[in-house]
């Protein structure tokens, strides 16, 4: 554990939080980890790294990826909080988990309370069932006892209360519990003769709620396994659709692999970054070449950084090439670079310099004023 995991803990600690667990594996599915999460509450710190020097998770394949991760994530029911490296250990960050867990216990409280509140479902079948042929205050009251019965079945009430909840007057709610309470030889249900309540201490109890309660869950899970087929049908249809696409396209890392003969292993490609020109005359001197480096840069600067018509890959491959045609043809060496060369290499630099502005990266800054005073110092020789 690095002194950054330590100090986030701590931070948890000081604001009442649970401890986080690093790098968990959040689906069964999927291969994806998240940086921090609380996974009894269904909640995940990300931590976004190389926002400013565009990293892996900036770049096509890395972006698209991240899309999945978050998907999967929303779909699963995460709570999801973002972050940069730098924005961590801000109070900022820990006011928006609160938040989150205060959000999962309001949550937490409204499901209970709504089982307290209610546990019943009206079926087609009770308006052709016998109580339908009663008169309207038993209807009533009978409905009225099926919305304000528990997940067990039992309807706390009086009868007093129970006629208020109703519409009714008290009178007509003892009749209607008085034929609710009765046997009934017309009901389809042959269980303790047709009754439908039965009084216990503190309201009474609905008898056929057990019976009712079972057939909701066979149909919910019904519901459910048709679900469940749909979303593996189409997470078949997927997978085959990615492994079509992995065949087709290149995929995007940070690594090159070598194929193998008949090409069938995935082809990584490299993200060519610009060299400077303190990067080439150093990589020069190390392989034995006197190259100046200023001059290589503003040679393909010219051309738009491409060997022949195709871009390049890889800047230590033309230097290599370099040195070989300096041995081969030591008097063929690239022309001295032109004053419109020059300009373009100057209008490249003041837009880098106002991207790193923007970006506060004050060691580019420094870096690119250098090169830009000895381009202009280069552009006042040329012009002489």
């Amino acid at each position: 554990m690095n002194n950054t995991d330590n100090r986030f803990q701590r931070l948890c600690a000081a604001f009442g939080l649970p401890m986080p667990i690093r790098e968990y594996k959040f689906s069964y599915t999927s291969s994806c980890r998240i940086d921090y999460a609380w996974p009894d509450h269904l909640i995940a710190l990300e931590v976004e790294g190389g926002v400013w020097t565009g990293g892996r998770h900036f770049r096509g394949m890395g972006i698209i990826r991240d899309m999945e991760k978050y998907n999967t994530m929303a779909v699963t029911g995460w709570l999801l909080i973002r972050c940069t490296p730098q924005e961590m250990h801000n109070l900022r960050v820990m006011f928006w988990l609160k938040q989150a867990f205060a959000c999962r216990e309001r949550g937490r409280r409204l499901l209970e309370r709504r089982e307290k509140m209610s546990y019943s479902k009206l079926f087609s079948e009770l308006v052709t069932s016998s109580i339908w042929s009663e008169d309207d205050k038993t209807r009533i009251v009978w409905i009225t006892m099926l919305a304000l019965k528990d997940k067990d079945g039992f309807v706390s009430a009086s009868i007093p209360g129970l006629a208020n909840a109703a519409r009714v007057t008290v009178e007509d709610c003892e009749k209607a519990i008085t034929k609710l309470e009765s046997p009934d030889k017309y009901s389809r249900s042959i269980d303790y003769e047709g009754r439908r309540i039965k009084r216990v201490d503190g309201g009474w109890m609905v008898i056929n709620h057990l019976k009712y309660r079972d057939k909701r869950n066979d149909e919910e899970r019904r519901e459910y396994q048709r679900q469940w087929q749909y979303n593996r049908r189409h997470q078949n249809v997927d997978r085959n659709v990615d492994n079509v696409d992995t065949m087709l396209t290149h995929t995007d890392t940070d690594t090159d692999t070598d194929t193998d003969k008949n090409k069938s292993k995935r082809i990584t490609t490299k993200r060519f970054i610009k060299p400077s020109p303190e990067e080439v005359t150093e990589y020069a001197k190390s392989i034995g070449f006197a190259l100046n480096g200023s001059q290589f840069c503003d040679y393909y600067e010219a051309n738009g950084w491409k060997v022949g018509r195709n871009a390049m890959k890889s800047w230590q491959a033309a230097v290599r090439t370099w040195k070989q045609r300096n041995k081969a043809e030591p008097q063929q060496q690239p022309s001295k670079p032109t004053v419109f060369s020059l300009i373009k290499r100057k209008e490249l630099l003041e837009e880098q310099l106002g991207h790193a502005r923007n970006e506060s990266d004050y060691e580019s800054i420094k870096r690119i004023k250098g090169e830009l005073a000895e381009t202009n110092k280069r552009i006042l020789e040329a012009t002489k």
